[in-house]
């Protein structure tokens, strides 16, 4: 491993330094920062003019019509106090001290909702109130036909509708978390994955033949065993990708977390779902633990660190440039392939390995480093059984990069169209070019 530092740091400045990726870090970074913020203030801006809150706490009724009713029935949840007045005038007077209260007569023909003079309440969010009531009006109907308010409930209402804040029990909640974890994480897995491998599996090639096309491979050889130099590139070109990744991760959740508080100092009423769902995150600490946490990121990281070295072994059998197009598959289809084989077994979506029967694919690197991460952090798997499979990941990481070096050594002074993978098997094995 001589000299693995020298070519670990030069690389790694190399690209760190280099324009592009400082205004891509920088460009995108402030980009996934502004556009969630500033998406989340439109569309409550927006909601917000096309389906207003509504804030009338009281409305007074004035009912000319035969029969006794429980009014409080329009409002299940209890947030409308609904006061029976003597006559208009009485209700319009009394309204009339609210802010945002109406009026509500009731005749033989018609239902009317007046808005006071002076109300803060919107003609839009009369509208909305007006609809509720007529929706549900049925129920003082059905109370004047003499049913009562307990059996017009029982039988007319759904129980969500007569207590929507009904809390489901704790082992409840935690199974619907679960379960949207073992949905989510694999397919995030998979897609930051790929998008990064994609990314930065070409760069990756680009630098492992960088010096067959620049004509300096033998005096660079001469210093640095191929092994040690294509370990050395690998490791630099991980960590560039992992820090760049890094800094649009955490624009996007910055953004997010930003346009929550934005959206809430403008509109403190707002019951926008991205809201509800950040602030839903705390219920995910219950069932993610943050070791288990750590553990996902570590296999992830582990996990690209050996796609970007098998990217280098495409890399290694290419001789120019050209060439990568015909070798990059390598990398790609194995990722795939992966992929497919979670599918199959079932173990994508099943947090359960044991149960699953499939506890080989947390302990085979091109599998593990699929799903592995969302059984991490729901705890279906031992911290033991973590350590092992992300230990055989990394592992298996550096020997691919070890084998990539070998490759180049064979691959060195090859001419013609880059061999194929059966070719260069052999050529590993007789140790002949």
């Amino acid at each position: 491993m001589k000299n693995f530092k020298h070519v670990f740091f030069f690389t790694f400045s190399q690209k760190v330094r280099k324009k592009g990726y400082i205004a891509a870090t920088l460009l995108l970074s402030l980009l996934f920062l502004v556009i969630p913020a500033g998406s989340m203030l439109i569309a409550e801006a927006v909601s917000d003019d096309e389906t207003p809150i509504i804030k009338t706490k009281t409305v007074f009724v004035v009912d000319n019509t035969d029969g006794n009713a429980d009014y409080s029935v329009l409002s299940p949840d209890g947030k409308i106090a609904y006061q029976i007045a003597k006559n208009e005038e009485s209700a319009l007077a009394s309204a009339a001290k609210e802010p945002y209260a109406m009026v509500l007569c009731v005749t033989e023909d018609e239902l009317v909702l007046l808005r006071p003079e002076g109300s803060k309440a919107s003609i839009k969010e009369a509208e909305l109130l007006g609809a509720q009531i007529e929706g549900m009006f049925s129920l003082i109907l059905a109370q004047k036909a003499g049913l009562s308010s307990e059996q017009l409930l029982s039988l007319s209402v759904p129980a969500e509708i007569i207590n929507p804040d009904k809390e489901e029990s704790e082992e409840e909640q935690l199974e619907i978390i679960r379960q949207i974890t073992s949905m989510i994480a694999p397919v995030l897995t998979l897609f930051i994955l790929y998008f990064m491998v994609l990314l930065y599996g070409q760069s990756t090639a680009n630098s492992a033949i960088m010096e067959k096309s620049s004509k300096l491979m033998d005096t660079f050889l001469l210093s640095v065993r191929p092994e040690t130099m294509m370990l050395g590139k690998v490791c630099a070109t991980a960590l560039a990708g992992i820090l760049q990744v890094f800094c649009w991760l955490a624009g996007l959740f910055g953004g997010f977390f930003l346009g929550k508080a934005l959206v809430l100092a403008i509109y403190p009423e707002s019951d926008m779902f991205l809201i509800k769902l950040l602030s839903s995150l705390a219920e995910f600490s219950k069932i993610i633990s943050l070791p288990g946490l750590l553990v996902a990121m570590l296999v992830i990281i582990a996990g690209f660190f050996l796609y970007c070295s098998l990217a280098a072994v495409g890399g290694a059998m290419a001789s120019k440039q050209e060439d990568l197009a015909q070798t990059n598959y390598i990398f790609t289809l194995t990722l795939v392939f992966s992929f497919l084989i979670c599918i199959y077994q079932g173990d994508m979506y099943d947090i359960s390995a044991a149960a699953s029967g499939a506890d080989w694919m947390c302990y085979f690197p091109f599998t593990a480093l699929l799903v592995l991460p969302g059984k991490a952090m729901t705890g279906s798997v031992s911290p033991v059984q973590c350590l092992l499979s992300f230990g055989i990941i990394a592992a298996t990481a550096v020997l691919v990069a070890m084998l990539a070096g070998k490759v180049y050594r064979l691959t060195a002074f090859y001419k013609g169209n880059p061999p194929k993978p059966t070719k260069v098997f052999e050529m590993l094995k007789t140790k002949k070019r």
